[in-house]
């Protein structure tokens, strides 16, 4: 019987380069309104709702909809980064960047629930706790999650946690 030769590619990858690390998207502590508002409190507002706004989730559908997509994303940036010699920081922020992508789509995809006629239109209303009345500055557009766009600008990702 004949033998069969089989090549072996002797170009060596650098595995110490692939180490543990995380990736974190959404709205980070620096990040604030003029008006001195966290982003990440008016995600996290939009996100589950409050005693006087209805609940606008973006976060969650996404994550629902992508987890495989990002798992896939994930798994081909490693094999990836190893045919290329690089290392898992680049492979993390080709992740995050993905993330804040999909997460952009979905805050444009959210138009429900609408918003109310005094956000579109302005007007006098009366605070439910205390009784006080306060004035409503009527929004620009009439999309639920995009007034000044800066929640939808703001949102990125930070890379930590990467073991040398």
């Amino acid at each position: 019987m004949g033998m069969m030769g089989v090549r072996v590619d002797r170009k060596r990858y650098n595995l110490d380069k692939l180490r543990e690390g995380k990736v974190r998207v959404g709205w980070f502590d620096d990040i604030q309104y003029d008006d001195g508002v966290y982003v990440a409190q008016v995600a996290y507002w939009n996100e589950y709702g409050t005693y006087a706004s209805p609940a606008r989730p973006f976060m969650r559908p996404m994550l629902h909809q992508s987890q495989r997509d990002i798992k896939e994303l994930l798994k081909n940036s490693y094999a990836r980064a190893v045919r290329e010699n690089s290392d898992t920081q680049r492979v993390l922020m080709r992740v995050g960047e993905e993330v804040v992508w999909r997460i952009q789509k979905q805050i444009l995809a959210t138009t429900t629930p609408p918003n109310s006629p005094i956000t579109i239109n302005g007007g006098w209303m009366r605070n439910k706790k205390s009784g006080k009345p306060f004035y409503v500055i009527p929004k620009v557009g009439t999309h639920p999650l995009i007034d000044t766009g800066v929640m939808y600008q703001t949102v990125s990702y930070q890379v930590e946690e990467v073991f040398v």
